[in-house]
């Protein structure tokens, strides 16, 4: 539908196309309003990378939104006010489930399915607004527009979750990680003039290890002059770019290398104390016993206590122990004893009970 024939129907029914037209109007309002409170609720109180994110993404939504306007035009052949109303339909449906899923992840710590359902609607718009394109490189940029949309959103979810919760899970491969693998990257917080000494004092000390080994091991003699040319190559490397000449103390390491280095065996033949003797703590010294006489004569609880101690805390046991060394002691008190309430309530229920009748009536 073209717009002259647009026209020239909207002037034989004038009231059918005022009511299409307010109704139009209408739904722009509504679908202006509602972006406004939406960015409102997105930029109130982010940070200015989360603004920019934002802005970034809905850039990357208008170019999406210019493929689709494009594909409902010519592929679909609409046009006038039914193009201008549902050509960013999956847009649109693509921030909404955006929203949702920067709400679930505010409230649930996660995007869940409104998260998916980004990514999905994202794929669908890059693959109808690149369907009407009319060169390979069109076609890659309008791919591309709404996959950097939510790239962009999915990596803004990401911070937040990150902030909320802190970082859950430590990779153990990274770029960090592969680069001090290979040999690119030191891990260590050393300078440059530190790192490359280091290197050339341990590459020196292989070296010599490499050497002694294959004399030992009474080697070919072109491979044994072979590890000598190396030894000789990485001394005098050493002592160009380690000072190894005039730093006593990158000799002392140097030494210390090679003695570790050839004595790494020796390990093995090694004859350390065992750990886990030393988690048995030492038993507690035992009270002296006193005398049959003394030890009658002491206070009830701390007969008891020492007869406890000599019995493991066994109350039956320690009351024999007492009845054999002349001391009678009533099993419920060695309890109280044992208990760490010293026989208080029934000393109390002791001292009561002794009292004449009148005296005990009278309290």
């Amino acid at each position: 539908m073209s717009a002259s024939t647009l026209t020239a129907w909207a002037s034989g029914h004038v009231a059918i196309a005022a009511v299409l037209g307010g109704a139009a109007l209408l739904a722009f309002a509504l679908m202006v309003r509602a972006s406004v409170r939406a960015a409102r609720g997105v930029f109130s109180g982010t940070r200015p990378e989360d603004a920019l994110t934002v802005v970034a993404a809905l850039v990357a939504t208008a170019v999406a939104m210019t493929g689709m306007w494009r594909f409902f035009g010519v592929v679909l052949g609409f046009s006038g006010p039914l193009r201008v109303l549902l050509f960013a339909f999956i847009e649109l449906a693509t921030l909404t489930s955006a929203l949702r899923a920067k709400r679930n992840m505010s409230e649930h710590k996660t995007a869940g399915i409104d998260g998916l359902a980004m990514w999905a609607l994202t794929g669908l718009s890059g693959v109808l607004s690149s369907l009407d394109s009319r060169s390979a490189a069109e076609a890659v940029f309008r791919l591309s527009a709404p996959l950097v949309a939510a790239w962009l959103w999915h990596r803004g979810l990401a911070l937040e979750r990150r902030r909320r919760e802190g970082r859950q899970i430590h990779w153990r491969v990274t770029p960090e990680r592969v680069l001090v693998r290979l040999g690119l990257a030191d891990p260590t917080g050393t300078t440059t003039p530190e790192a490359a000494a280091r290197y050339r004092i341990v590459r020196l000390a292989r070296a010599a290890k490499r050497l002694r080994a294959r004399t030992d091991s009474g080697a070919w003699a072109w491979r044994v002059d072979r590890a000598g040319r190396r030894l000789d190559r990485a001394m005098e490397r050493a002592v160009e770019h380690a000072e190894l000449a005039t730093d006593q103390d990158r000799q002392g390491e140097l030494l210390s290398q090679i003695g570790v280095m050839l004595t790494a065996r020796q390990l093995a033949e090694l004859d350390p104390p065992s750990p886990w003797g030393k988690v048995r703590s030492e038993p507690a010294e035992l009270p002296e016993v006193p005398a049959n006489g003394v030890l009658s004569q002491l206070p009830k609880a701390e007969a008891i206590r020492i007869a406890l101690a000599h019995n493991d805390g066994a109350v039956i046991a320690a009351q024999k122990w007492l009845a054999e060394r002349g001391v009678q002691a009533d099993r419920a008190y060695m309890h109280d004893v044992k208990a760490g309430r010293a026989g208080r309530r029934r000393s109390r229920r002791t001292g009561l009970a002794a009292l004449p009748a009148g005296k005990s009536g009278a309290a």
